[in-house]
């Protein structure tokens, strides 16, 4: 392809619509892409989805001059384009592709000129382990400074709401990424979503990330903390990320039954099948719950949010609502935070009164999401000075079950 420079990502229209005349009057494909992209951005309708048409004509036609080998590592991957940069990759791997040989045709791929985010997921149809910690690290090295977005996905826990487990330790993650320490050398990431079963199981590394503006932290079991706070929550409050503006963590409890139920687990244990002559005996176990103290757990990392331009804090899926909630009135908010998400969880009527007893620890919020939670009567909530987003639902969604041995 021809070597004529690219403009800046975020050049004016009129900068890439000479680039893409100059391209094209060099034979290179690329100069019609951004073309037709420029038609699909500012047309809608029929007309864009003919536009949307041809581009999928011009990729095909000219596919390894645009993906270069990438294309020959793995099937469909999908593309979100601005002009002829990927503003997003989603590439979907299984344990059958060759991991390192991807990395090595993506690190050498044209379209990584300008990449600005890349999405990997991991599907585990079977019960083969997926490690990507090598090939994070080939990625970690060789991407652009131009990416500052990075998701990572485990298919089978992002679709899964439960860990099971026959004991207090559950069987180990399908998908392992090695210590995150390679993920923070990346001094330029701006965003990381991680979603994983178990969050005990991940390496988090030591945490300097200057640039990180968005982390999110997503599992199916957190960690349960008998003394003191987790390692997880340790490593948090000890993260150097100075302009963090957005933290979402899920904290999934712990819960034992004497028979759990497996609609949605993320590994199925065989003994407790449904169809074992000793499920009836349990059907209507409802398990035993032992409160986690969150105050104990995330003071560390709620005082130390309060140094940070912290604008959006999501905490997920927990059971122990009156101690989160203590949490919070022993440990302060961030004064720059404007949205606090509460949501799935098993907040309920009684916790009702806290929100509007604190009314000035909340003052500065212009948002609080209640939504999908166990409170049936959100009206004294109306006295608080920010939206409240409610919903009446399940509660918490995601759990980790520990059924007898």
């Amino acid at each position: 392809m021809a070597t004529i420079e690219m403009p800046a990502f975020d050049a004016p229209d009129d900068s890439w619509l000479v680039y893409a005349d100059a391209l094209q009057a060099a034979g290179d494909p690329r100069g019609e892409l951004i073309a037709i992209n420029h038609a699909i951005a500012t047309n809608t309708g029929a007309k864009g989805q003919s536009s949307k048409s041809e581009r999928a004509a011009l990729l095909k036609e000219h596919a390894e001059a645009i993906y270069g080998s990438l294309g020959d590592q793995l099937g469909p991957f999908e593309i979100e384009w601005k002009w002829c940069v990927v503003e997003r990759l989603t590439l979907t791997v299984e344990p059958r592709h060759d991991l390192a040989a991807l990395a090595k045709a993506l690190l050498a791929s044209p379209i990584l000129e300008q990449l600005q985010a890349l999405r990997l997921v991991v599907k585990t149809p079977t019960e083969t382990v997926v490690k990507l910690g090598p090939v994070l690290e080939t990625l970690a090295a060789g991407l652009p400074e131009s990416c500052t977005s990075l998701e990572i996905i485990d298919e089978r826990a992002q679709r899964s709401r439960i860990l099971v487990s026959a004991d207090y330790d559950p069987s180990s993650n399908l998908v392992e990424l090695g210590s995150l320490d390679t993920l923070w050398s990346m001094k330029q990431l701006e965003s990381l979503r991680l979603v994983v079963a178990d969050t005990e199981q991940i390496e988090l590394g030591t945490i300097d990330a200057p640039a990180l503006r968005e982390f999110a932290f997503l599992g199916l079991r957190w960690a349960q903390p008998y003394s003191g706070s987790s390692r997880m929550a340790q490593t948090l409050a000890e993260a150097s990320w100075p302009k963090l503006e957005s933290l979402a963590l899920r904290i999934p409890e712990t819960y034992t039954y004497s028979w759990p139920e497996q609609y949605g687990a993320y590994r199925p244990v065989a003994r407790y099948d449904e169809e074992n002559e000793y499920y009836d005996d349990y059907y209507d176990d409802d398990g035993y719950h032992e409160d986690v103290n969150w105050s104990a757990e995330f003071g560390g990392l709620l005082q130390a949010l309060r140094k940070t331009p912290l604008r959006r804090l999501s905490m997920t899926s927990f059971a122990s609502s009156a101690n989160l909630l203590r949490a919070f009135s022993d440990h302060g908010l961030p004064e720059t935070l404007k949205v606090l998400d509460l949501s799935e969880s098993d907040l309920n009527d009684e916790n009702v009164e806290w929100f509007t007893s604190n009314a000035g620890l909340l003052a500065q919020l212009d948002s609080l999401d209640l939504s999908d939670t166990l409170i049936s009567d959100p009206s004294p909530l109306a006295a608080l000075d920010c939206e409240v987003v409610h919903s009446t639902g399940s509660g918490a969604r995601y759990r980790f079950s520990v059924g007898m041995e």
